[in-house]
């Protein structure tokens, strides 16, 4: 396997792993309230199609921003390295 398909297979496993991660995260923020009183699940509101459009969004930014900043990382350790 050469170089270059071996370093697009881990980015691809590291955007998928990112983007599993950012959804988990930011349904579970999402998700539960603390309150003085105790925590409160709000999964009534996590399941409105607005807040599923919201956190896909959100998630789709940052993978993308992760992707360009590798991208660029990896643009100028090319240029670094000739």
């Amino acid at each position: 396997m050469t170089e270059k398909v071996r370093d697009s297979l881990f980015s691809k496993r590291k955007v998928l792993i990112l983007i599993v991660i950012l959804w988990v995260h930011i349904t579970l923020l999402d998700l539960i309230i603390v309150t003085p009183k105790g925590a409160k699940i709000l999964w009534q509101d996590s399941l409105k199609m607005d807040t599923i459009i919201t956190h896909s969004a959100l998630v789709c930014l940052s993978a993308l921003i992760f992707v360009g900043l590798n991208r660029c990382f990896n643009y100028l350790a090319s240029i670094k390295s000739q």
